[in-house]
């Protein structure tokens, strides 16, 4: 573009020329051309001609001449406006061709790790709705267990209520034989009472035979005495001795029986005493087994609760494991469906990486090939950045000859016919300005401000700075900055051009 533009420029100049010299015009106005075509021959085409002072003839070669320079900076400005947007358009794409090339790369191996876990939850979910079948019948089994339990377990407290009710009475019988083994040894202790009265009469027969044998003994001496006329009372006597003896026999007879009898008597008091207090104690263990029996009977009834209860709840876990399976099922279809639909979504991000993969190729061509129109673009960049930084310098001079409050900054601005000025103190502060809203804002000591490369003017008065045509920090339009030091003493003389005013632009020749 570059060698069609110097061809045409050529063109220009040299037809100019070669109607100036034939039409035997003005030396001025030749030189002047010439050297504005000069200019245009080697890249300056923004270098204007001031045309005051040419009459009306002359416009046959100032008025082409114009719209020779107009046109040209209509082409600096879509080359410059093209190359930037484009830079910036193609850097980004750029970018997000190589993050999107990336990303996808990233997601598909993500996608490819979730393909595998699903595959393993899959047949996570297939294990599952086996031993989830499994449980659903371990679970109806216990609640057929736990009813057959809780059967049992009422038939058990039945057993163990009649056998309360047999103890109770048990209790009531032993109660009754203790009374009567009471009253019986009442009975006892009368008949010993009687045993020792016959006892006592006997020894009193004893006492009495005594006698009667004393007496017969008597008698018959009585009767030994009388001879013959006592024969017959001392058989009587004989008699009565016999009978004494008897007596006395039958008396120690007596005894003997009585002592047999009351010694008799004596054990089956002990052996009555002792069934009495064994009863007494197995009243008391009955007592105690009826209260056992009472908490085992509590037991179970808090045992059938239980039983009740666990199965209930295994029968509502029953139809809740048989409903877990039923949705493991659907679960497990819809993880199939998941792992088929897995299977095309890795298909097609294979071939969306190809795409990616052949869209990041011509999207770094095209990188390449708006870094060579931004190579081109950057001349004409570098052509602004020069004119303004000899702007800011002719109006550093002008503001040191004259005084700044002397200086006319927006005459100055409209000579260049788009460019806009700027002053600032010491301190960075903008005092002066051709853009009346800018004075008072202060350049911010912050690297990230598109503002701060402008600090350095402060530091060393020779530095001089020309940025590039970039979006501006206020409201992202394309503006070019350059800038010099004060002449007249410490601050930045700023210039500003927005790239919509390239069209605009004047290089004048007088300044």
């Amino acid at each position: 573009m570059q060698i069609l533009i110097g061809a045409a420029v050529g063109v220009a100049v040299g037809f100019v020329l070669c109607y100036l010299t034939v039409a035997g015009k003005g030396k001025k106005l030749r030189h002047n051309v010439g050297k504005v075509l000069e200019e245009y021959s080697r890249g300056n085409v923004l270098k204007e001609m001031d045309t005051t002072g040419y009459g009306a003839s002359d416009q046959i070669i100032l008025k082409p001449l114009g719209a020779l320079h107009q046109m040209l900076k209509n082409w600096v400005y879509q080359i410059v406006r093209s190359s930037s947007i484009i830079s910036r358009l193609t850097q980004e794409l750029n970018e997000d061709s190589h993050a999107s090339l990336k990303e996808i790369s990233q997601l598909s191996q993500k996608i490819s790790d979730f393909s595998a876990d699903a595959y393993q939850v899959s047949n996570d979910i297939m294990e599952a709705a086996s031993i989830s079948e499994e449980l659903s019948s371990g679970s109806a089994e216990i609640a057929a267990a736990g009813r057959q339990v809780q059967e049992r377990t009422i038939k058990t407290r039945e057993v163990v209520d009649v056998g309360g009710e047999a103890i109770e009475k048990a209790i009531r019988v032993m109660d009754e034989i203790g009374q009567k083994l009471e009253g019986t040894g009442d009975e006892l202790k009368k008949l010993d009472q009687m045993m020792n009265n016959i006892t006592g009469m006997s020894v009193k027969i004893n006492k009495i035979a005594e006698q009667i044998n004393l007496l017969s003994l008597n008698a018959s001496i009585e009767a030994a005495r009388a001879g013959e006329a006592g024969r017959g009372f001392t058989i009587v006597a004989q008699e009565i001795g016999k009978l004494a003896d008897e007596s006395a026999g039958a008396s120690s007879e007596i005894s003997r029986v009585v002592e047999g009898i009351m010694g008799q008597m004596n054990t089956t008091h002990d052996l009555m005493e002792s069934g009495v207090l064994q009863g007494h104690e197995g009243q008391q263990v009955g007592r105690e087994a009826r209260g056992k029996l009472t908490e085992i009977m509590k037991a179970m009834e808090e045992i059938l609760e239980a039983i009740g209860h666990i199965s209930t709840v295994t029968g509502e876990q029953s139809e809740a494991t048989e409903q877990m399976a039923t949705h493991i099922e659907k679960v497990a279809a819809f993880s199939r469906d998941t792992m088929s639909t897995l299977e095309q979504i890795n298909g097609m991000m294979e071939q969306q990486n190809a795409y990616i993969e052949k869209s990041t190729q011509k999207a770094d061509e095209l990188y390449d090939i708006s870094h060579g129109l931004g190579e081109f673009g950057g001349q004409f960049d570098e052509m602004l950045g020069r004119c303004l930084v000899r702007y800011s310098q002719r109006l550093a001079d002008e503001i040191k000859m004259k005084g700044l409050q002397q200086v006319d900054l927006n005459a100055f601005a409209r000579k260049t016919g788009a460019a806009d000025f700027y002053v600032t103190d010491e301190t960075a502060t903008i005092v002066a300005s051709s853009d009346k809203a800018a004075i008072g804002f202060q350049f911010p000591d912050d690297p990230a401000s598109q503002a701060f490369d402008f600090l350095k003017i402060l530091k060393d008065p020779k530095h001089q700075v020309i940025q590039k045509m970039q979006p501006r920090d206020l409201d992202n339009e394309y503006y070019k900055f350059a800038g010099v030091s004060r002449s007249d003493g410490k601050g930045i003389v700023q210039a500003s051009l927005a790239m919509r005013d390239i069209p605009k632009f004047h290089i004048r020749m007088d300044l």
